[in-house]
């Protein structure tokens, strides 16, 4: 009867080893997220104690500077950046329907008109536009701004002591343009010159901030550019009359200054084991 009891009972420990750890772990898991903010470019979790965890990287965010459009730095708090980032998610929600409406509604002057020549050298009725030379032209259906993706600004800094450490960091990024299809030399002449606002193929922001690192954590800055978005479509014109289009998705920095705007970001992650035997020796 003892041997029968302490096989049930050993039975039902193994179960419980097996089954309920991992049962209270995955719920403990589901819980700590509270809410998920993207903006399409940018997502953060905030978890149920107050972080703020960008995705891309698992790690903390601890501090935020804007670069503003006039020159001026403004600290903004964590729980505004998440605010913005979510506002920013909204409005692209509602700029994806009016995208999507606008390359529809534009794509029936993107229509292929075929070129027809009469055995004379004679333009045919159809093809009266065609007279006249070859060009390329841009025209904007919609634009956005938003907060892009982070850019790495400066090397990691490892705290091996046992207090919170404050540590000065310089930092540098740079964003370039981008585009969602590639475009010969007259396409990207004629994106530039029918965007809303005035194009900037990179720029360029540096300078010193500090972060206050954890015991046996790492610290370091990343920059999230400011962009400006524009979505339209690139034609190819004999006369005209059109003879290809594509559409096309181009983002590019928001100042023309050649001096990126956006938010410095301060973030935190903890030290692994490696890295601990590595820079705390």
């Amino acid at each position: 009867m003892k041997k029968v009891l302490s096989t049930i009972f050993c039975t039902a420990l193994l179960i419980g080893t097996l089954f309920s750890p991992l049962t209270t772990s995955a719920k403990e898991k589901e819980k700590k997220v509270k809410e998920v903010v993207s903006n399409g470019e940018v997502t953060l979790e905030v978890t149920e104690d107050g972080q703020v965890i960008d995705v891309s990287d698992g790690a903390q965010i601890v501090s935020v500077h804007s670069y503003l459009e006039d020159g001026t730095v403004k600290e903004i708090t964590v729980g505004e950046y998440v605010e913005k980032i979510k506002k920013q998610g909204n409005e692209r929600k509602l700029k994806e329907a009016e995208v999507k409406k606008a390359k529809e509604r534009d794509s029936s002057s993107s229509k292929r008109v075929p070129i027809k020549v009469t055995s004379t050298g004679e333009i045919t009725p159809d093809c009266i536009a065609c007279v006249g030379g070859v060009s390329t032209k841009y025209t904007e259906s919609s634009y956005s701004n938003l907060t892009g993706s982070a850019q790495k600004a400066t090397n990691y800094s490892y705290n091996c002591t046992l207090d919170n450490s404050t540590k000065s960091l310089s930092y540098s990024a740079t964003k370039s343009h981008g585009f969602n299809v590639s475009l010969t030399s007259p396409e990207f002449s004629a994106f530039k010159a029918g965007v809303s606002y005035t194009f900037t193929s990179s720029a360029t922001v540096s300078g010193t901030d500090t972060i206050t690192i954890r015991p046996k954590y790492r610290g370091w800055f990343d920059f999230y550019p400011y962009l400006r978005k524009s979505s339209g479509y690139v034609r190819h014109y004999l006369g005209g009359s059109v003879t290809s289009s594509k559409w096309v998705v181009g983002t590019y920095p928001k100042l023309s200054s050649g001096k990126l705007s956006g938010d410095l970001v301060g973030k935190t992650s903890a030290m692994t084991s490696t890295q601990i035997s590595t820079y705390c020796r």
